[in-house]
């Protein structure tokens, strides 16, 4: 998708009147003619600023219009203070919705940072559509619910991805990246022939990340993917050592080793490596230790049994007390696992609770941070019972008081549920762990009964020449280790093979991330490249470079930028163009890359191209006559907006057989009495 302007309205209001000016836009070829000091520039640069765009060119939180828009305007020859100014820009996507939106250079009620949007399906419904007030130029305005670059980027069409920052992290590519590739502004977009992308979002690489995304290149994806392979392969390193701490517990409870040191490199299977006890300097193995309990353990069993027919009494009387202790336990185990339930669901109900606020409290924040800039709904929404944070109408049960608390009241009250909140976890956390070990210990106790439960019923139902207590209870423990020594060494092999598929898993990664690096550009790149460069060459041809021949200058693979001889062009002798060559090149470069785009299929256009004043450094008639012609064979698919100070008589000249739409300036200036 994409989208163009419609509409544009800029207005001004002095302390004794007020002043408007108005203009449309149509789809192809706009020409905002005008002579020099009309406003163009200012015009141009409100279509920007109206979309919040201006930080592409600046960090500057000031206005970029001038002193009509922010501080003084002349009219009818009387300067005169500017109490407001505001600039609405309409808009239309591919999807025929139309989004307004305002802001106001100078308010005493607004803020800059405020915008006013309205969207609706039809222009003429604008008028009547809800408001919604946005922010922008503020930290979470393009990923924010209430951020006004998240609508923007959502109203176009886009999806922006997160791209390599500098340190080590992801940062989105913002639409102020996007912007440059699409816009020349006459102060200082014509030096250089590079756009100027901003470089102060942490990016690296930024023109090229944006570049990327525009053409629709498999590089850029190749590029996250590769990101997406660092993340797993430190998700699976995590894993590879925690299931290696995990064995390891298992292994020195039971006084076991491996049999080769296990390494992140380790690919072979789980069974190839011997569990066992190292003795004399040899590993026994864990199984066949394990057989020889349970053989020993037998051989108690089948031993001469020594007379126990004068403990009939005594061990009846244990065993009773032994089975009234176990129902005691068993009752309070089930007790402390239901206690043990309870504080875990308690847990996870409130870290639930602590995401649920910490949403609220970002929602309400940006609530705050719109009234600060100037906007009344919110606060309206307050008088009439509705809620700051969903809008919704609070009923006289949820309002007993008859009263609304604001936004700050609000948000006290949420940090202050936070501090107890966090207590509450805290406790909570507490109360879970106690549980938990409660539970284990009495289990253990329990589980020790029942061993001493089943050895006095094995004494008193054998023969009175049954075996000692001391040889059952030996016997018992020797079949109780080997029980917990096999279920151990089970989990034992089970670590294992979680351990080796972790391993084979960060080697299939390691290859992987090799592989990508080593790759140079798609197929696919290639194929667009070399679209993007036929473009930027054939322009350059027909806008007459003289400097450098055409068929050496080129559209660098990896910074896709012009070339000579593996250089960026310059300024400079080393390449000897001159200025003028400069200038037509910089017009090949941004009519080839838009003319690219709209041929891609996976690219992603603006859907507008804006020069203004494209004739520098006195290029030939000819060569501006040549870029007019490049502008609408390109505005079929394009809207293109460029503003010219050329004289009525050139500038029929220049369009002549060509479809425009002008916007003609009259007056000395846009702005009239």
């Amino acid at each position: 998708m994409s989208f163009r302007f419609d509409e544009v309205s800029l207005d001004v209001r002095t302390g004794t009147r007020q002043t408007r000016y108005a203009a449309m836009l149509s789809p192809g070829l706009n020409i905002i003619a005008a002579p020099n000091s009309w406003g163009k520039s200012t015009l141009v640069q409100s279509l920007i600023y109206g979309l919040g765009l201006e930080g592409a060119f600046s960090t500057s939180h000031l206005s970029p219009l001038g002193e009509a828009m922010s501080s003084v305007i002349d009219l009818d020859g009387q300067r005169e203070a500017v109490v407001e100014s505001a600039v609405t820009v309409t808009l239309l996507n591919d999807d025929g919705v139309y989004l307004r939106c305002r802001r106001y250079p100078r308010s005493l009620e607004y803020e800059s940072a405020l915008v006013q949007t309205w969207t609706s399906n039809s222009k003429e419904s604008l008028d009547g559509a809800a408001r919604r007030d946005l922010y922008v130029r503020e930290g979470g305005a393009a990923t924010h619910e209430l951020g006004f670059h998240r609508l923007l980027e959502e109203f176009i069409g886009f999806v922006l991805p997160k791209v390599p920052g500098f340190n080590g992290d992801e940062v989105k590519l913002y639409l102020e990246l996007i912007l440059p590739l699409f816009y020349v502004e006459q102060k200082y977009g014509w030096s250089g022939l590079a756009p100027r992308v901003p470089t102060h979002y942490r990016i690296r690489s930024p023109y090229r990340r944006a570049a990327e995304y525009v053409l629709g290149l498999e590089s850029l994806e190749r590029l996250k993917e590769v990101d997406r392979l660092k993340a797993s392969l430190g998700s699976l390193q995590e894993e590879w050592a925690t299931t290696g701490r995990d064995l390891d517990g298992v292994l020195v409870r039971h006084g076991w080793s491996l049999s080769r040191p296990l390494t992140a490199s380790t690919e072979a299977e789980s069974g190839s490596f011997g569990i066992g006890t190292i003795r004399d300097g040899r590993l026994v193995d864990a199984l066949s230790e394990i057989d020889e309990m349970r053989a020993e353990a037998a051989v108690l069993l089948s031993a001469v049994p020594a007379l126990a027919g004068a403990r009939t009494a005594i061990a009846q009387e244990e065993l009773r007390r032994a089975e009234q202790q176990a129902a005691t336990l068993a009752g309070r185990l089930r007790l402390q696992r239901e206690v043990a339930t309870i504080a875990a669901a308690d847990v996870e109900s409130l870290h639930a609770r602590q995401g649920d606020l910490a949403s609220d409290r970002e929602r309400l924040l940006d609530v705050r941070k719109l009234e600060r800039l100037g906007s009344e709904i919110h606060a309206s929404s307050l008088a009439h019972a509705s809620c700051p944070t969903c809008a919704q109408s609070l009923d006289a049960m949820q309002v007993a008081t008859g009263l609304v608390l604001d936004v700050s009241a609000n948000l006290g009250l949420l940090d202050a549920e936070k501090v107890t909140l966090d207590r509450l976890v805290t406790s909570a956390a507490s109360e879970l762990a106690f549980a938990h070990g409660t539970a284990e210990a009495i289990a253990t106790d329990l589980e020790d009964l029942r061993t001493r439960i089943r050895a006095l019923k094995d004494e008193l139902a054998g023969p009175s020449g049954s075996p000692s207590i001391a040889q059952i209870e030996r016997r018992i423990v020797l079949t109780e280790r080997a029980r917990v020594a096999e279920q151990d060494l089970g989990q034992a092999h089970e670590y294992l093979e979680r351990i080796n598929g972790a391993a084979v898993s960060m080697a299939r990664v390691r290859d992987r991330l090799k592989l990508l690096r080593g790759e140079g550009a798609a197929i696919g790149d290639a194929v667009k490249i070399r679209h993007f460069r036929g473009l930027f060459s054939a322009a350059l041809l027909r806008f007459g470079l003289r400097s450098l021949p055409v068929s050496e200058v080129t559209i660098g693979a990896e910074s896709l930028l012009p070339e000579h001889d593996g250089f960026e062009l310059a300024f400079d002798i080393r390449h000897g163009l001159s200025a003028s060559d400069a200038i037509r090149t910089k017009w090949a470069f941004y009519v080839g890359l838009v003319r690219a785009v709209q041929g891609i299929e996976a690219a992603n256009p603006l859907g507008v191209l804006i020069m203004d004043e494209p004739r520098q450094q006195e290029a030939e008639i000819s060569s501006v006559r040549a870029l007019y012609q490049e502008l609408a064979e390109a505005a079929t698919g394009t809207q293109v907006i460029v503003a010219s100070s050329a004289p009525p008589g050139e500038l029929d000249d220049l369009l002549r057989d060509l479809q425009a739409h002008r916007i003609t300036g009259a007056g000395s200036h846009m702005f009239v009495a």
